[in-house]
């Protein structure tokens, strides 16, 4: 990776040859917010872990529920539909 003073990466320096823009105060309160989120979490969770490993499979379990969900009704889909009009 390159440092931040070598200028080597024309996409580094196109990115920092743009304009700030301020965000408007809604968004820099929501944005603000969740960089503190995320430093608490990670300094209260530090020298365990196993509690880090817990939070992060609590956040991912919803989603591989849903995904589950789905893959076992498109099975049981595609299996009625076989069974129906095409199975021999």
């Amino acid at each position: 990776m390159n440092e931040p003073g070598n200028d080597d990466d024309s996409v580094g320096r196109e990115l920092r040859d743009l304009p700030a823009r301020d965000a408007d105060a809604r968004t820099a309160e929501r944005v603000r917010r969740a960089a503190v989120d995320a430093f608490v979490e990670t300094h209260t969770l530090r020298g365990r872990p196993w509690r880090a490993m817990a939070m992060r499979t609590a956040r991912a379990l919803p989603p591989l529920i849903v995904v589950g969900t789905v893959g076992i009704y498109l099975a049981w889909a595609i299996s009625t539909a076989n069974a129906l009009f095409g199975g021999h």
